[in-house]
């Protein structure tokens, strides 16, 4: 082993990353976090490998590092694509078969890797070479080489798809956090592409500072941004597939998300998100300083020379520290059964009625017949 200057930044991405997963940790059961934990760790794993290749001069030792950064390496792309389909809320979508075949040629990989001295289909030759800052292991690729960057690129190109899909149909407000998603799948992406065509000098591997750029802007989303937060849970409650209308509130009483059907009933645009409630529901003053317990009342509106009546459910939404993070609110047209209700009310007042002037008519008579 010797002191290699260039290991010191690499060192210090180690301890910056490990640090990340400490603070990420208690929030693991929250969406999409879990996987972003994970990918977290395989990176760190292989730049701490990567960090050793560097500073050994002995063949023997370069090549027992070399192989063990696979330990971390041919995770991430797997990892990346899983956080992808978990934070976009599809991976409920995805069936355990797939979601633990996405690992498979990972595993074989790493397989292959680990006994490479025995069949050679991984790289043919491995030799010890040097630039102007330290030596390195440098390999002859076999076949099965390039079928792990191919499938490596595959994934990566499926999780900048996901992602940018989300991007595109996301409201407005929420596209800023949504870009430092994108950018941070993205970025790996780029520099892995150019490392491959051969452009960085030969040894140099930018990858680990390119996977802690691409961690570093989707920590920013998580802890500074929310991105986390309140969207993605108002979403596994169905949100989407509810037909009446429902809308999604942040603790500090701002539209975050609506449905459908809210945009049909209460008027709302994409441009409603992000606003106070007073300002996006002139007519519902009821709900502008809506309280963080569970609530339910009736409101009657004058909609088109029509009376409508609708029950509004206010449920508060919690994340998984039991910190209140907003509110879900729910409109049930009741119209047609206030409508009904008041009909009974009117053929039982009106039965009441004419029970009453028989009952008088009859007394009348028994009186008379008495007289």
């Amino acid at each position: 082993m010797y002191f290699n200057p260039y290991t010191i930044p690499l060192i210090l991405l180690v301890l910056i990353n490990s640090l990340m997963i400490v603070s990420i940790y208690p929030k693991k059961q929250t969406q999409g976090v879990t996987y972003f934990m994970y990918l977290v760790k395989a990176i760190t794993i292989y730049t701490l490998f990567y960090i050793f290749e560097i500073s050994t001069s002995t063949l023997t030792l370069k090549v027992l590092f070399y192989t063990l950064e696979y330990i971390g390496i041919v995770f991430i792309p797997p990892l990346f694509l899983l956080f992808a389909l978990d934070y976009s809320g599809k991976l409920k979508n995805v069936s355990r078969t797939i979601k633990t075949g996405v690992f498979l040629i990972p595993i074989l990989t790493l397989i292959i890797v680990f006994t490479n001295d025995q069949h050679h289909i991984f790289y043919r030759v491995g030799q010890l070479e040097a630039n102007k800052l330290f030596t390195f292991f440098n390999i002859v690729p076999a076949p099965w080489y390039w079928i792990h960057q191919i499938y490596t690129i595959f994934l990566f190109i499926l999780t900048v798809i996901i992602i940018g899909r989300m991007w595109y149909y996301a409201a407005p407000v929420f596209k800023k956090q949504i870009t430092l998603i994108l950018s941070g799948a993205l970025f790996p992406f780029v520099i892995y592409a150019i490392y491959i065509s051969g452009i960085f000098p030969k040894g140099l591997d930018p990858i680990p500072f390119a996977f802690f750029i691409s961690i570093g802007l989707i920590y920013l989303g998580l802890f500074f941004y929310k991105v986390f937060d309140i969207v993605p849970l108002a979403r596994n409650m169905l949100f989407d597939k509810i037909p009446n209308a429902v809308i999604v509130v942040d603790k500090e009483n701002r539209l975050v998300e609506r449905n459908v059907s809210a945009d049909a009933l209460l008027g709302l645009t994409p441009e409603s998100i992000g606003q106070p409630l007073k300002n996006v529901l002139k007519g519902w003053p009821e709900l502008w300083n809506a309280k963080s317990v569970y609530q339910s009342f009736d409101v009657s509106k004058r909609e088109e020379n029509k009376q409508k009546h609708y029950k509004v459910m206010i449920n508060p939404i919690h994340d998984t520290q039991n910190i209140y993070i907003g509110l879900m609110v729910l409109f049930q047209d009741i119209t047609d059964e206030k409508n009904l209700l008041e009909k009974n009310l009117e053929i039982n007042q009106s039965l009441e009625e004419r029970t009453n002037r028989l009952q008088a008519i009859l007394k009348t008579l028994h009186d008379m017949i008495t007289w």
